[in-house]
């Protein structure tokens, strides 16, 4: 069966599976298929529509449900009464990524607990659109589990639910009406109307919204009905947004359609705007500001204060932006989300005044007290607990203790992270600065890894490739070992011997990056086995060198009497002709192969390749603390490129090293390298400086 559950106006919000365990009508599929208040559509393989009567069972915890569809004489699967067994052969059947009626085959790996709850794990390519499908196994075609996910982290991993979960809920059901189901978690309509589409809830009496909007940025608004009262008035509400790239907060003198103020975080910072149409073009950012009162992945307190010609926004109690802007001089107050942002928001008020809702000073001052004679933890009673039951406001001086004690702890990892990048960048200012030739490619690319493992001894791996020369030359035959085969010698060891191989099916993995882990798990990519490959070579004797061909990476070998032979190392030291690396620069260029290509990559050239290819990952992660140390390693390789120290800046600033990232930029300003926009690195700094605290010299 298809499920399709809709949206308000009728649109598909999507594809899930479901199977007949019931002739009578019964259809089993994962909760997370359904969702809450929406239309569903039951579709059989010949197209016919089944209208639902009933949500018979639902289980949000297990991710089951089973709808009571108007049908009969229909045909079952049949639900497996045998014991789980690992390796048994199996099928799921589902539409994945919209693919209607689909067969993947796989086998029953194993049972584990993910949150609290019983899974059965399955070797095989599970999508979206398998979830609520059965997974049956292929001998009797009988019912082991429900689908409902599959791995974050690889293709041919998923979970589903056993099928003796699914028997409980079916002999205890909570049969709700489809009509019934419908209000589950909607809004009041008496108190908010939602506009521009977005999924708008009500959960523990909180207000959740999803789903991008249909207006421009994927706005979507959800507007107090009540009237708004006249100025001078107030509006607030605590917003928590799911990610820190997201936006959402207040709207205010809204008409009901375009126009509206808004008042919101957005990417970490505040930000006043007026919409005035339904285009980018009629938007406006009056105001945009980083603030330490803003806390990051918590609970915010926002305020607006609209009087005549004037407009005033706070965050948790602190004002921190105003504006004489009047355009807009009427209208209804509410919520607003942008993007795909998902966001929390709880106690929406409008009032002439609202009162401050964090400590005092004095309350602050007044729980510390207490807070110095209460026991640790193993000595208190609920006589200690009493005492703050009866100050006001001790919970939030305590939350905000704990936060304030949490950002000083994130502030020490940071400064031990950075201390420790600083360090293994000396090491690699002092690498570079001896010879070329001495500087040994192994120590540096061991360094690239100690970056991202401070506990990384790299005397270990020395030492391990000290033990593969020997090994090596064990085989030596005497004096007369030509360099041939010296070089068939380490293609032997390492992919006959050893196992040695190109990374296969986690190309991208950072571990494919670092020498350390490419010795310990004999995969890495090109560039990775070509440094263990040239420090083994030129160990023993032979002339090797890195050519960084576009996307790909190999070795030259070099004898004093013969051919020049080019070495594939990826793909178990395959020797490679001029046609061969032409094909590879077109590939990847769709350029011709030129002698520029095939010029030798220096030592430090190889160490920037590697820490580029780690950059890349860490973007595709947008995962700064890494970006930091990737960059501060490039730029002390390479301390003339602008273009590095440029990035860097951003990536200091997003962390909150404002300083550090004006340094960036004032080198820049002073060195003035061709290519670079002055005045756009200018407009960069005057932004930056801004965000400073104003106690800041």
């Amino acid at each position: 069966m298809v499920i399709r559950p809709q949206g308000r106006d009728g649109q598909s919000m999507g594809l899930g599976t479901g199977f007949v365990i019931d002739s009578e009508g019964l259809i089993a599929t994962a909760y997370h298929v359904i969702g809450d208040a929406r239309p569903i559509v039951v579709e059989t393989r010949d197209g016919r529509k089944l209208p639902v009567k009933q949500v018979f069972a639902s289980d949000r915890h297990l991710d089951l449900a089973i709808l009571q569809v108007e049908a009969d004489n229909l045909v079952p699967l049949p639900l497996s009464t045998q014991t789980f067994r690992s390796g048994v052969p199996a099928m799921a059947l589902g539409h994945p990524l919209g693919l209607e009626h689909s067969v993947v085959t796989g086998v029953i790996s194993a049972t584990r607990e993910i949150s609290g709850r019983p899974m059965i794990q399955v070797a095989m390519p599970i999508e979206p659109g398998h979830s609520g499908g059965p997974l049956l196994d292929q001998t009797r075609g009988e019912v082991h589990g429900i689908m409902v996910m599959k791995s974050s982290g690889t293709e041919q991993l998923g979970f589903a639910v056993p099928v003796d979960q699914l028997r409980r809920m079916w002999d205890k059901p909570n049969p709700v009406s489809i009509d019934r189901w419908m209000t589950i978690g909607k809004l009041d309509p008496a108190r908010w109307s939602t506009l521009f589409g977005g999924d708008w809830r009500q959960v523990s009496g909180k207000i959740l919204v999803e789903q991008p909007g249909e207006g421009f940025g994927g706005r979507t608004l959800c507007l107090a009905t009540a009237s708004t009262p006249p100025v001078p008035f107030e509006i607030g509400v605590w917003v928590k947004l799911a990610k820190e790239d997201g936006a959402a907060g207040l709207v205010f003198q809204s008409d009901g359609e375009h126009q509206h103020y808004g008042f919101y975080p957005s990417d970490r910072k505040l930000r006043l705007t007026c919409f005035q149409g339904p285009s980018v073009y009629s938007w406006d950012i009056l105001s945009e500001i980083s603030t330490p009162h803003y806390r990051p992945g918590e609970w915010n307190y926002l305020k607006i204060h609209i009087d005549s010609g004037k407009i005033v926004g706070y965050v948790n109690d602190q004002m921190v932006v105003q504006t004489n802007d009047v355009r807009l001089t009427s209208g209804r107050v509410g919520l607003a989300k942008f993007r795909e942002t998902s966001a929390e928001f709880r106690d929406f008020r409008v009032a002439a005044e609202l009162p401050r809702v964090l400590p005092t000073p004095d309350d602050v001052l007044a729980i510390g007290a207490l807070l110095k004679t209460t026991p640790q933890a193993s000595q208190r009673t609920s006589e200690h607990l009493k005492q703050f039951l009866s100050t006001s406001r001790a919970k939030q001086v305590l939350r905000q203790e704990a936060y304030r004690l949490m950002e000083e702890s994130r502030s020490l990892e940071l400064f031990s992270n950075s201390l420790h990048t600083e360090q293994v960048c000396q090491s690699l200012a002092e690498w570079m600065r001896g010879p070329q030739n001495e500087r040994g490619l192994l120590k540096g690319a061991l360094l690239v890894s100690l970056l991202d493992n401070p506990d990384l001894d790299t005397s270990v791996y020395e030492a391990e490739v000290d033990k593969m020369v020997a090994h090596i030359r064990q085989r030596s035959p005497g004096d007369d070992w030509s360099e041939a085969d010296r070089l068939k010698a380490i293609d032997h060891f390492l992919f006959d011997e050893s196992g040695y191989h190109g990374s296969r099916t986690e190309y991208y993995h950072p571990a494919n990056s670092y020498l350390d882990r490419v010795i310990d798990d004999r995969e890495g990519l090109p560039i990775t086995l070509s440094v263990l490959y040239i420090e083994l070579g030129r160990r023993l004797g032979l002339t090797m060198e890195g050519v960084g061909l576009p996307g790909h990476f190999i070795v030259r070998f070099k004898p004093v009497e013969g051919s020049v032979e080019l070495v594939d190392v990826f793909d178990r030291a395959k020797r490679c002709s001029r046609d061969d690396a032409a094909k590879i620069v077109a590939e990847f260029t769709g350029q011709e192969l030129n002698e520029q290509h095939l010029a030798a990559a220096n030592e430090d050239q190889i160490l920037v390749r590697m820490l580029s290819n780690l950059l890349g990952i860490a973007q595709e992660r947008d995962d700064r603390p890494a970006l930091a140390r990737y960059l501060e390693a490039l730029v002390t390789l390479q301390p003339e490129n602008a273009s590095m120290r440029g990035m860097r800046a951003v990536v200091r600033r997003e962390l909150g090293q404002t300083q550090a990232a004006l340094d960036d930029l004032d080198w820049i300003l002073q060195h003035a390298p061709p290519g670079i926009d002055l005045e756009t690195v200018e407009r960069m700094r005057a932004a930056f400086v801004a965000e400073m605290p104003a106690d800041t010299p």
